[in-house]
């Protein structure tokens, strides 16, 4: 959340602008799931086995990439689910391997976004439907993130305020980087519920 706000990630530097009367507060939205509030995003599918398999000693052992690790592991055993997701009230019936709800778009990574529309300031959520495991598909989403496509062959991608997802078979679903959720699940904008100091 500190690169999609552009705070910097340097602690004393952070700390600064928190400490500055001066610094502009800005509104942001917050993304809920049964109960539990989220900054960041849902996933599920490939996006939820990845958070699953980088356990403890494997970050231990490979830092952050092992995340990269665990995504190449999770996409090499995905596969296809049916997915029927409700946008405000309007029913959509497809198959993918991984999907996003997404409040942020940013990875941790400046300049580099899920897509180029999510924002923590627009009100909505943006779902991105991955349709299969090839690589052709995952490159498909980041050029789509860097042109705003709005959907393609290899992905969907939609907004809404008020989300259900069902899936079969059923798929395990990580928060903010925790895991413990299943489909079904609700998942809805909370708008402008947290109050940030930014740079």
């Amino acid at each position: 959340m500190s690169v999609e706000l552009g705070i910097p990630k340097d602690l004393t530097k952070a700390a600064e602008i928190a400490a500055n009367a001066e610094s502009p507060i800005r509104s942001i939205d917050v993304g809920e799931i049964g109960g539990t509030f989220f900054l960041l995003r849902v996933g599920l599918g490939i996006a939820a086995q990845k958070v699953e398999i980088a356990d403890r000693d494997m970050k231990d052992k490979y830092g952050i990439m092992a995340y990269s690790i665990a995504a190449v592991k999770a996409m090499k055993d995905a596969k296809q689910v049916k997915y029927k997701i409700i946008l405000d009230g309007e029913e959509i019936e497809a198959e993918g391997v991984t999907c996003l709800v997404d409040n942020a778009g940013n990875f941790g990574v400046s300049g580099f976004k899920a897509h180029k529309d999510i924002s923590v300031f627009d009100g909505l959520l943006d779902v991105i439907l991955v349709r299969d495991r090839s690589f052709q598909s995952f490159v498909a989403v980041g050029k789509g993130a860097l042109e705003s496509t709005p959907s393609s062959d290899s992905y969907f991608h939609w907004q809404a305020k008020e989300i259900y997802i069902e899936t079969d078979p059923p798929q395990s679903i990580q928060v903010d980087g925790e895991v413990g959720w299943q489909t079904p699940a609700s998942i809805k904008i909370v708008p402008q519920a947290v109050r940030v100091k930014t740079n």
